[in-house]
């Protein structure tokens, strides 16, 4: 299993930022926020959706992507990423590039370099049971 997981979001080939304040509020529900100098960074609790969670800071305002270290793939984990790409609009891979996992109609968003990368391709999910679903 891969060692890191990462939600972004892409309009029409492009990495665009989020509203950084939104995307740590969210993730709040399931775990502590860090404070300064690691306000970018969710704990959550042992064994439950992954060790840390970083939040990738586009200047003061956005973020540009959240990286999960050490996910445990299991239903809350699953369910926490289906949330984020609703409310977001992420796309969700991980560091072994098999797939990326997107809304219906978002896999034309994917920039290029990153489908270069994917061995899998491109995984259209309507829901939260469809994401890593071997694992």
């Amino acid at each position: 299993m891969s060692s890191t997981i990462f939600l972004h979001y892409f309009h029409h080939g492009r990495e665009l930022a989020v509203p950084f304040k939104q995307v740590i509020a969210f993730l709040t529900k399931y775990g502590t926020p860090g404070v300064e100098p690691y306000s970018n960074e969710i704990v959550f609790p042992p064994e439950e959706i992954a060790d840390i969670a970083n939040v990738v800071r586009d200047g003061d305002e956005g973020a540009l992507c959240v990286a999960f270290n050490g996910p445990i793939i299991n239903d809350q984990f699953r369910q926490l990423v289906f949330e984020a790409m609703q409310k977001f609009g992420f796309s969700a891979y991980e560091d072994a590039f098999d797939w990326v996992y997107v809304l219906p109609e978002s896999g034309d968003n994917v920039p290029q370099a990153l489908l270069e990368e994917l061995s899998h391709g491109v995984q259209e999910v309507q829901i939260a049971a469809q994401l890593w679903p071997d694992q």
